[in-house]
């Protein structure tokens, strides 16, 4: 227990302190962190949160996006614009079936084809030009267009030595 900041010590032991001591660290340590470490991750979001996350990106120019796919189909992709807010929109429930109504799930490819297919939008991502674009195009008939900014492409060129897979360079 805590009192006044202090370790009550006659209930704990001192392995007990101990370790008492070093969360309580870590936890100081996490709440002085810098601004840019705190992340707002939403997994389950609304669909006022997906339009407002799709317009953050349009205003702001650029948009970071990742497809995640099973047996040939978007099981969910990640939209932001900086690191600070991510939204994970997923398409299929725990059991493989439709999340959305047929509505909200036509409005959400609506809103991310408009921003894929904007070429003033710059579009962010690992494995873009090898994987994204083409899946986009062939699975869901979306044509990107706009600046293409591939960190798996700027990895090879930078670190040709290196792997440039997001196991070795996250």
């Amino acid at each position: 227990a805590i009192v006044d900041g202090d370790l009550e010590a006659a209930s704990l032991s001192a392995a007990q302190s101990a370790l008492l001591e070093k969360d309580i660290l870590v936890l100081s340590l996490v709440e002085k962190r810098p601004s840019f470490f705190q992340r707002e991750i939403v997994i389950r979001p609304t669909m006022r949160q997906i339009e407002n996350v799709f317009q953050m990106c349009r205003d702001a120019g650029r948009i970071s996006t990742d497809l995640e796919v099973i047996n040939h189909q978007v099981s969910c992709f990640s939209v932001c614009c900086d690191s600070r807010y991510i939204v994970v929109v997923p398409l299929t429930d725990e059991g493989y079936g439709h999340y959305w109504s047929a509505t909200d799930e036509a409005r959400i490819w609506e809103l991310y084809a408009d921003i894929m297919g904007d070429p003033a939008i710059e579009k962010i991502n690992q494995n873009l030009i090898g994987f994204d674009v083409p899946f986009l195009f062939t699975q869901n008939s979306i044509r990107t267009r706009g600046r293409l900014s591939d960190t798996m492409i700027a990895q090879r060129l930078i670190y040709p030595e290196f792997p440039s897979g997001l196991h070795y360079i996250a």
